[in-house]
């Protein structure tokens, strides 16, 4: 099954805190139905996941932001390389599954190669978008993120 987001901001580019929601919505869903222990079990490692994002996407923006702001235009043709950014978060997310409820789930080999897209993919369009905002902001236009 594949799932089609959408982030929206008002005038900026999307915040850590809305990348990780966006990021650990592809990694975990619970049905808003949902009870007993395995949806109490699916929040809590929810929550974790969102926590371990955040922490991660800031990171990945703030370098972004910050090589930009010192290297203005010419940062453009540094290519995005983001794989330590992303062993790190999946490191982090895959022992914070150890103990939970979906440790069996989460040490499936496919569902490792999911977690590894889902966080290089939404890493490199964080860097993307801050670049395409920081182009746009140099010409003078507006642009819809």
């Amino acid at each position: 099954m594949n799932q089609v987001g959408i982030l929206c901001t008002n005038g900026g580019t999307h915040s850590p805190e809305k990348w990780a929601a966006a990021s650990a919505g592809q990694l975990i869903q619970i049905a808003a139905e949902a009870t007993g222990e395995q949806a109490i079990a699916g929040r809590r490692l929810e929550l974790q996941l969102l926590d371990i994002l955040e922490r991660h996407h800031k990171i990945v923006q703030d370098e972004e932001k910050l090589a930009l702001k010192e290297e203005g235009v010419a940062h453009y043709e540094h290519p995005i390389d983001v794989s330590n950014h992303v062993f790190d978060a999946f490191d982090e997310i895959m022992s914070s599954t150890k103990s939970s409820h979906f440790a069996e789930h989460f040490s499936d080999p496919i569902v490792q190669g999911h977690v590894l897209d889902v966080i290089r993919k939404d890493m490199q369009t964080i860097i993307e978008i801050e670049r395409a905002w920081h182009k746009s902001k140099l010409l003078g236009m507006e642009i819809q993120t």
